[in-house]
């Protein structure tokens, strides 16, 4: 009969949220994380589908929108998903999305020659990522508002915002400024090839 009670006054009133937005601070920092992760590539991604597979604008419209084609669709799957199974769960999954997203782009590198095969890979992969982020967004969000008070549900839903959108242009920078120095490095080193080869 007192575990009876105990459930019933556990029903009634629930365990007390954090008044405080710091318990969910971790949270929001994986968020912010992984959208670096899954935004560094979009800078190089349309010049590589270009300049090395050769394909043409239609194609490098499709394989950079894929992914948010992909998250678009996925979105209220994601929420159902971290409804049904937890918000934890549905960050891990975005996680390992993201993950083997990645070993489909390596992969594309092994078949440049194929090129039909390459970017077929790399479209799987946005595919995949934009599933990932719906994830990991939407989980991330719904995660962080489980730690905290009703109070503080609006600053948490603004932090994951922000995490999305800052890490994005985080990772769209830094992606653009990476290729840009091993191009540059790939300009000097032709260079002084070519200067080897005339003295000599």
């Amino acid at each position: 009969m007192s575990a009876l009670t105990e459930k019933l006054k556990t029903r009634t009133n629930p365990p007390s949220r954090a008044s405080s937005i710091m318990p969910a601070l971790p949270v929001m920092a994986v968020v912010f994380l992984s959208f670096i992760i899954i935004g560094i590539a979009l800078p190089v991604l349309p010049l590589h589908v270009h300049d090395v597979l050769g394909f043409g604008p239609l194609i490098v419209g499709v394989v950079a929108g894929g992914q948010f084609a992909a998250a678009l669709i996925s979105r209220l799957w994601a929420g159902r998903l971290s409804d049904s199974r937890g918000a934890k769960y549905a960050v891990a999954l975005g996680l390992i999305a993201s993950v083997i997203r990645g070993v489909f782009y390596i992969a594309s590198l092994f078949v440049l020659e194929m090129r039909v095969l390459s970017v077929s890979l790399i479209l799987i992969g946005r595919t995949l990522l934009g599933g990932a982020e719906s994830l990991i967004i939407t989980g991330g969000i719904a995660w962080g508002l489980g730690l905290v008070s009703n109070e503080s549900s609006a600053k948490v839903i603004c932090l994951g915002g922000n995490g999305d959108v800052c890490g994005n242009g985080l990772a769209w920078r830094s992606g653009g400024a990476w290729f840009d120095f091993h191009r540059q490095c790939g300009r000097v080193t032709a260079r002084s090839s070519d200067r080897s080869s005339s003295s000599a």
